[in-house]
């Protein structure tokens, strides 16, 4: 895995491996002929990778939503609480279901896809939600001996 920085004129996208001797050479005659910098950089396994993944991403932001509540998030997924991803909430349901009502019914969980961040739809949370709370009530009733 290496960092890319990509750039894009007309449609056009050029991968750069950062780590190569001649990168800074390559990004000027590239801006020099009118290249536009990306503002991120992309790990990926080869420059055609990194293209690709430039690409999903820059048609993920071109398009209009599916619903309000499902759209994609511009942030590294390390930069996400680790009590707000995905594997924690599975985790927590699974060992102490209350958490995870609690991690639900509080704010935004996310998950990563294809080295893209979403948000989880409302309609999933909320059914989400409602599960851990089933799970919570006979759980508890299970306790009390009813």
């Amino acid at each position: 895995m290496a960092n890319y920085q990509v750039l894009e004129k007309d449609k056009v996208c050029v991968a750069i491996n950062l780590s190569d001797e001649s990168a800074a050479e390559e990004m000027e005659c590239l801006a020099a002929q009118g290249f536009v910098f990306d503002d991120r950089t992309i790990v990926a396994n080869s420059s055609e990778d990194a293209v690709f993944y430039y690409e999903k991403r820059r048609d993920n932001r071109s398009k209009k939503p599916l619903s309000e509540d499902e759209y994609f998030v511009d942030v590294s997924y390390d930069q996400i609480p680790f009590y707000r991803k995905r594997w924690f909430w599975v985790l927590s349901f699974l060992l102490f279901t209350p958490l995870s009502f609690i991690i639900l019914i509080t704010g935004e969980c996310y998950l990563e896809n294809d080295n893209q961040v979403y948000k989880l739809p409302r309609k999933q949370r909320t059914s989400l939600a409602f599960t851990s709370f089933v799970f919570m009530i006979v759980s508890f009733n299970s306790v009390l001996g009813y």
